[in-house]
């Protein structure tokens, strides 16, 4: 059984996501959440973008470098998509526009 985090600012677009991703089991929360840090290693982390992005690129290089077999999903709003190519250009991600297709999602 692969496992998930689900990340995202908003509790909202969180619960969104989680119900998109059909898996009751993965670890939901904000990129400041410090449960990730004594968390075992995700097969997939699933990141939302939101805001100014400095929580997200943050969290991003902190786990990345601790949980290098991890794959990435990265989603943001279409027009957003370009600039956070851009600030994520180090994270290897499947990138996707919100709100994702739940079939390529999963």
């Amino acid at each position: 059984m692969s496992s998930l985090w689900i990340v995202h600012r908003d509790p909202g677009r969180r619960a969104a996501l989680a119900r998109v991703a059909g898996d009751a089991s993965c670890l939901v929360g904000p990129p400041g959440d410090r449960g990730f840090d004594s968390a075992s290693s995700p097969d997939v982390v699933l990141l939302g973008l939101s805001g100014d992005l400095e929580a997200e690129l943050e969290f991003a290089h902190r786990v990345a470098s601790r949980h290098a077999r991890t794959s990435w999903v990265v989603v943001a709003e279409a027009p957003d998509l370009a600039e956070a190519r851009r600030l994520f250009d180090t994270l290897p991600a499947e990138w996707m526009s919100y709100p994702p297709a739940p079939d390529r999602l999963r």
